[in-house]
C-alpha cells in the first residue's frame, strides 16, 4: 500500500535490522516510509561481546507520484555484500 508523504520527504526509506543471538536465533525487522533524509550508504555493526550481534541497513530511493519504489527487498542486498 502506497502513503503519501510530507512535502519535505523526498525520499522512500528502508531500514532492515538484524539482531543475531548466542543461540542461533534471528530477528529480522524491516521498516518502509518516506523521509527527508537518503539512506546511510553502508551498514552500521554491532557487536556486544560474544553472545548478541546486529546490523542495521538502510536504502532510499525517489519515486514517482503513481509507483512507489521501495516495494522489493533491495535494502537485504546491503547486508548480502557484507557476508
Amino acid at each position: 500500500m502506497l502513503m503519501d508523504c510530507g512535502i519535505d520527504q523526498l525520499f522512500c526509506k528502508d531500514e532492515l535490522t538484524v539482531d543475531w543471538f548466542v543461540y542461533g536465533t534471528q530477528v529480522a525487522i524491516i521498516q518502509r516510509g518516506c523521509s527527508a533524509t537518503e539512506a546511510k550508504p553502508d551498514c552500521t555493526p554491532t557487536i556486544n561481546g560474544a553472545s548478541y550481534a546486529m546490523t542495521d541497513c538502510q536504502h532510499s530511493c525517489t519515486a514517482d507520484d503513481k509507483k512507489g519504489c521501495n516495494n522489493d527487498m533491495s535494502v537485504a542486498d546491503k547486508i548480502k555484500a557484507r557476508v
